[in-house]
């Protein structure tokens, strides 16, 4: 039974090549006899036996080595397998078979004559013949797939083997090893080993890699060295060839790849540093000729490019870069150093981003020193210093304010405002621009957008109004006359809820009694009960067909009566609001008023 054990796989570089010999099938089996001890390069890496035959005990069957022998005489045979570095071995012999070559497909269970899959670097196998003439095939395998020259050699039995035929001659086991490129002369050498098998008599042995050869003169008895010299490094693929020159047709080869070139490579190495972050980073390397081109960095940074370009997406890709120069025949190696410039971000340090119109908008932000800034803005705006405004703002002003920051030619990232540009309320002012005092009232009002406040201002004569009362919004004012004559203005400014004022608007009025009546006498003595009041008032009427008014504090009259006689008159107010009211007493000549105050309970 097979010990347990795992397979390993030799790996060969470039600098130690194997060949292998050329029996690794049935088919190709090789006839030998037992006059001296069989000795081989075992294969390694040829894979499993092929399939077809019956292998017995062999659960695998890694790297075959397939030979066959004709018995001389009939008896016991005793065969013991060895190997130079004692790997381990495993065999299977089937046999007898009367003709020659015709045994491949018959080598089944019945023709198995002995089998080992045991652990270890010895195997002894072990049969008996019985016809002279007969003839056997013994496999051989490599279950450690590792490098070994095989020995067989008959040491035991009566039975011999005939050695009657003409073995072929064979090359095989070619290995070669190169060595390093020489600095001084771009030469190399190869040092290798070559096994042989029934050599010409005119045995001389041609080792040559193209215009390069040696010459190796036998006998040969299995293995033998060589070395090739002033071989040129130039990192092609090469193919050393091995014959025999007396028998061209008994070569091999084996391909292998010479070193680079080690010459130093006439070479520059420059780039566009300093760069700016998130900019592309360019390094440009010269060389004549073609070459390989190894780089390495920050950052894990690899490129097989001759001229490599990245984007430098961070601080940390700054530092050194490196390249191996593999040229035509030189070799070389730069460095260069990459500098990335993080430019800082702009910030914004403006403090009131809403205004009114024909406000000046405060654009401000924080301070790097020398570095450039740059706003740019709704409607055309831009402004080259850090600190700027938008004078006599418009609401077209409104929009976002963008501003970057410039360091040595980097722009960082910008920073961005929202302003708003509140625009200024409309009001106009109505009311008469000529008074006639002797009507005692007059109601000027302002409108203007929705929840807006009034300012209202008298200018020039005050002394001409007796009284001002104004509305709860106060768009409208009603101004008690005096009686006087002359020349003022009302002025009234409104205010929104974004705190943003109207122009003011002006009316002026002339307060002037008219020709042809300037002798009407006016008095503001009408006596009312009760004043306050909650319904019904009685007042005296001093003169006949007078015209009685009541008004409220807009100035609209709520109640009008017609050539009222003279006397004392009472009138219901049960179905007036609470509040201020005017009565008024007039005819051609006079005119009387009075204040009139309606409680409610």
């Amino acid at each position: 039974m097979k010990k347990t054990a795992t397979l390993l796989l030799l790996l060969f570089t470039s600098i130690s090549l194997f060949s292998q010999i050329g029996n690794s099938t049935c088919e190709n089996a090789l006839q030998i006899c037992f006059e001296s001890p069989i000795t081989y390069p075992a294969t390694v890496g040829a894979g499993a036996a092929e399939v077809g035959p019956d292998y017995g005990c062999l659960n695998t069957r890694p790297n075959p080595g397939w030979f066959y022998f004709k018995v001389d005489t009939p008896g016991d045979h005793q065969l013991f397998i060895t190997n130079s570095n004692n790997r381990d071995l495993d065999f299977i012999v089937y046999g007898p078979f009367a003709e020659e070559n015709n045994w491949c497909d018959s080598l089944t269970a019945l023709k198995t004559v002995d089998c080992s899959y045991v652990g270890g670097a010895t195997e002894t196998a072990n049969f008996n013949s019985i016809n002279s003439g007969d003839y056997y095939v013994l496999m051989i395998t490599n279950f450690a797939n590792l490098a070994t020259n095989v020995s067989v050699v008959q040491n035991g039995g009566i039975g011999t083997f005939s050695c009657n035929f003409v073995a072929p001659c064979l090359i095989s086991g070619l290995t070669v090893t190169p060595s390093s490129c020489d600095t001084l002369t771009n030469l190399y050498s190869l040092t290798g080993q070559v096994w042989t098998f029934n050599p010409p008599s005119a045995n001389v042995l041609n080792i040559s890699v193209g215009e390069q050869s040696v010459e190796i003169n036998g006998p040969f008895t299995g293995q033998t060295n060589f070395t090739l010299n002033g071989l040129s490094s130039n990192g092609a693929t090469e193919n050393l060839i091995a014959t025999f020159l007396a028998n061209t047709s008994c070569t091999a080869s084996i391909l292998f790849v010479a070193p680079e070139g080690c010459l130093p490579c006439t070479t520059t190495v420059t780039s566009n540093s300093p760069v700016c972050l998130g900019d592309t980073v360019r390094i440009t390397t010269s060389l004549e000729g073609s070459g390989t081109f190894q780089w390495t960095g920050p950052s894990f940074f690899t490129s097989f490019s001759q001229n490599p370009e990245f984007v430098a997406d961070s601080i940390s890709s700054a530092g050194n870069y490196s390249v191996i120069i593999t040229g035509e025949n030189c070799a070389a190696t730069r460095d260069i150093d990459i500098e990335i410039l993080n430019t800082p971000a702009a910030q914004i340090t403006t403090v009131e981003n809403e205004v009114c119109e024909g406000e000046i908008l405060f654009l401000s932000a924080a301070d790097v020193p020398f570095g450039n800034f740059e706003w740019v803005g709704p409607n055309g705006f831009t402004a080259n210093s850090r600190n700027t405004i938008v004078s006599n703002a418009t609401p077209a002003a409104t929009g976002d304010y963008i501003i970057t920051l410039s360091l040595d030619g980097c722009i960082g990232k910008p920073d961005t405002i929202s302003a708003t540009i509140f625009p200024s309320p409309v009001i106009t002012l109505s009311g008469p621009s000529q008074v006639d005092p002797s009507q005692n009232t007059s109601v000027f009002e302002v409108s203007g957008a929705d929840g807006l406040v009034y300012f209202w201002n008298f200018l020039g004569n005050s002394s001409l109004i007796s009284n001002v009362l104004y509305s709860v919004d106060k768009d409208t004012a009603i101004v008690f006359w005096d009686g006087g004559e002359g020349n003022l203005s009302a002025q009234v400014i409104g205010i929104d809820q974004n705190g943003c004022y109207s122009e003011s608007v002006t009316l002026e009025i002339q307060v002037e009694i008219p020709t042809g009546i300037n002798n009407l006498q006016s008095t503001a003595n009408i006596k009312l009960f009760p004043n306050p009041a909650q319904d019904r008032v009685k007042f005296y009427v001093p003169s006949e067909d007078m015209e009685f008014r009541c008004l409220d504090l807009s100035g609209r009259t709520v109640l009008h009566k017609m050539a009222l006689p003279a006397g004392y008159h009472e009138e219901d107010f049960s179905t007036m609001e609470a509040g201020c009211y005017f009565i008024e007493l007039s005819n051609q000549q006079r005119k009387y008023s009075a204040k009139l105050i309606i409680n409610k309970p």
